[in-house]
């Protein structure tokens, strides 16, 4: 099938995507600032710190490279799965196995996250059957990595405010 099919070339209905991922990653500042403030997910977070030297540039150059990270994971997982079998599944239960996959992946992670990406993956999928695209997926998931590594540097005391 084309790669349409799975949102990869198209942005969908850019309007609602960009309505989406601006009202939810606001949401989001707040709610990821409390949560890095859990001394589990500083131990996890961020990232980088233990594979490049950090310093204040090491946020942004580690954006880019989750940037392709979260492009292969939403086109798996939005793109693939859940958009993929739509089709034979209908919405709602082809929302459902790549929530289930995507949460699963983050049972080792600390506590908060892993129960956290239950409406995390309903919210990603929502946004993907919505705009029939990845991209706002991708686009949102990025901005919660980005902060999430930043906040967690932040608060964990290595040099942020």
């Amino acid at each position: 099938r084309p790669l349409s099919t799975f949102g990869l070339t198209t942005l969908g209905d850019w309007r609602a995507g960009i309505r989406y991922v601006a009202v939810a990653g606001a949401l989001m500042v707040p709610l990821l600032w409390i949560g890095a403030g859990d001394a589990a997910l500083q131990a996890e977070y961020p990232l980088p710190r233990d594979a490049w030297g950090f310093n204040a540039w090491t946020p942004f150059a580690w954006a880019l490279t989750y940037a392709l990270y979260y492009v292969g994971w939403e086109f798996s997982f939005r793109g693939v799965l859940q958009l993929g079998l739509e089709p034979r599944l209908g919405p709602a239960l082809s929302l459902l196995v790549p929530l289930v996959g995507s949460t699963l992946i983050h049972v080792r992670k600390p506590f908060g996250e892993t129960f956290s990406a239950i409406p995390g993956a309903f919210l990603l999928g929502f946004l993907a059957w919505r705009t029939r695209s990845t991209w706002w997926p991708v686009l949102l998931h990025l901005w919660i990595g980005t902060l999430i590594d930043c906040f967690s540097w932040w608060r964990g005391g290595m040099g942020g405010p």
